[in-house]
Formats: structure tokens, C-alpha cells, sequence
């Protein structure tokens, strides 16, 4: 279970951070929905989407994002093999996407294939 003092505490200092390059028109509402996406459980628990932001950052990349969501991961209880796997399915994605997009798959048929539906295959 994760600390929630110390994900308020880490999430404070991230507002400190943003609201220094951020409009001050927007920081409010900014903060306001980091908060209550970010930083609180929903339909996810903040691990998961601790997890999933790590993910996306290593892909975009954004070193800044890496560390923090790499510590808000562990602070919300993530372990390393899960922040490994994490990072892992994201490259895994990217790759096959790449792939795909490369050699102009042909959508519909990719589509059919998943799911399952084998009519006209040899």
C-alpha cells in the first residue's frame, strides 16, 4: 500500500516544478487534474498508473517524466521486476508498431486475423 503522505509530498514538489514553466492561466486546473487522475485511485490503482506513465515516458522519452514516475512506481509499492515489465511491454508495443506501420499491414486484415476469424485462409 502506498504511503500517501509521501505521494502527497512528491506530487506537491511536481506542482512546484510545473507551475514554474506552466502558464499561471492553467496551473490550477493542471494541478487539479494530475491530482485526480494521477494521484488518486480509481478504475486504476495508483501503482497501475504509476506503472503505465513510467511506460509511456520511457517511449517518448522524457528523462524528467522516467525519474518521477520511476519513484512515484516504488513509492506506490511497485517492484522493480514490475517497473522492469512494465518498461518491456511498452518497447514491445512500440516495436511491433513500428513493424506494422513499416510494412503497411493491411488493417482489416490484421483485424480479421486477431480475431480469429480464419474464413478464406489457406
Amino acid at each position: 500500500m502506498p504511503e500517501p503522505t509521501r505521494i502527497s509530498e512528491r506530487s506537491s514538489a511536481r506542482c512546484r516544478t510545473s507551475s514554474r514553466c506552466f502558464p499561471t492561466t492553467g496551473s490550477p486546473g493542471a494541478w487539479d487534474e494530475l491530482k485526480a487522475v494521477d494521484f488518486a485511485d480509481g478504475a486504476l490503482t495508483v501503482r497501475t498508473k504509476a506503472l503505465i506513465a513510467l511506460a509511456v515516458a520511457a517511449q517518448i522519452p522524457c528523462q524528467y517524466c522516467i525519474w518521477a514516475d520511476t519513484v512515484e512506481a516504488k513509492q506506490a509499492g511497485a517492484s522493480d521486476a514490475e517497473i522492469k515489465e512494465a518498461v518491456a511491454v511498452a518497447a514491445l508495443e512500440r516495436h511491433w508498431s513500428t513493424v506494422f506501420n513499416g510494412m503497411q499491414v493491411d488493417l482489416a486484415q490484421f483485424k480479421k486475423d486477431l480475431s480469429g476469424d480464419t474464413a478464406g485462409s489457406h
